[in-house]
């Protein structure tokens, strides 16, 4: 078995990575134990467990390389090292020792380092908040289509919207069948999205978010009141005109198709006003709107919200030109 096949195959709980993030990974690591050791006729690609099982050693060769042009290495090059060291750790079922730990808590370092270098020069947006809340407004006769606008101009949510089951608070409970494999508004005192099946769900499970109070959880609650019990709250879908060969394709399928009515659903609403728009950018909108805060609390929700991690928020902080 090759270096390769190792990252493919072991300690990823039957998932394997993209043959492109294989090739990174085994690539970065074996550059590192060129850099940190001399390989010998005795080498065998098992001695990069060695290595990674070394912080200290490791570390110093990391901080020893130089790039392509003879400088020390950029820091999202020593994220990517580290990422791929990370990945070899995992690929040894080394998740839970010491030297994961320490390497670890290093990359967590050098990220939280580049989110402050990216805030000092953040890349530019052309979106202005005023103009967006007008569009909004101008849609508040039509109460789904207000929702859905609402909804996107002040929760940082995907598209995994679109695939919400409406379900009474004495209706839920996981145990509920396939519970994992859907998402719900439930509807009771505490009126939440409970997102169970999105992109980074295997991370980070089940994801809730209260609904905050105000007019958008009103018009909600009204909303969801007087519409028609279908499946799924904003998009008709049949299952049975879709072809697969099982039901996880068949549901896969589906919320790819509501995910992607969605998605055209924002982008033509915003272009029919002459502007840009669409789910990502109002995210990156949102997500900047809580670094500029500097409000901590507000940046972890947006994040929570996003389903993933205020390192990886911080990546699409921008600024506002015309704000």
């Amino acid at each position: 078995m090759s270096f390769e096949d190792q990252i493919k195959y072991v300690g990823y709980a039957g998932k394997s990575p993209k043959p492109a993030t294989i090739r990174k990974v085994s690539t970065d690591i074996k550059k590192l134990y060129e850099q940190i050791y001399d390989i010998d006729q005795h080498f065998h690609w098992k001695k990069y467990q060695v290595m990674l099982m070394d912080p200290e050693v490791l570390l110093e060769g990391l901080d020893e390389m130089k790039g392509r042009k003879e400088e020390q290495l950029s820091l999202n090059t020593r994220i990517g090292y580290l990422q791929s060291c990370l990945i070899g750790l995992k690929s040894f079922g080394m998740e839970e020792s010491i030297p994961f730990e320490i390497l670890n808590e290093v990359f967590t370092d050098y990220q939280a380092e580049r989110i402050l270098e990216d805030k000092k020069n953040p890349p530019q947006l052309e979106m202005d908040r005023h103009e967006i809340e007008k569009v909004v407004e101008k849609h508040k006769h039509n109460l789904k289509k207000w929702i859905l606008l609402k909804l996107y101009t002040t929760y940082n949510f995907r598209l995994e919207v679109a695939t919400l089951e409406q379900i009474s608070e004495e209706e839920f409970s996981e145990g509920l069948p396939d519970y994992k494999l859907r998402n719900f508004i439930v509807v009771g005192p505490s009126l939440r999205f409970v997102f169970n099946k999105y992109k980074t769900s295997g991370k980070y499970g089940t994801r809730t978010i209260v609904i905050e109070d105000g007019e958008f959880k009103d018009k909600l609650i009204d909303f969801l009141k007087t519409r028609d019990k279908k499946e799924f709250i904003f998009f008709e879908m049949n299952w049975d005109k879709i072809e697969a060969t099982s039901v996880e394709e068949r549901r896969d399928k589906v919320f790819a198709r509501l995910a992607n009515n969605l998605s055209k659903f924002i982008q033509r609403t915003f272009k029919d006003e002459g502007m840009d728009l669409n789910a990502t950018k109002l995210a990156k909108l949102i997500e900047s709107e809580a670094w500029e805060s500097g409000d901590i609390k507000q940046i972890k929700k947006v994040a929570l919200q996003r389903g993933h991690q205020v390192a990886t928020a911080g990546k699409v902080y921008a600024i506002n030109q015309s704000q």
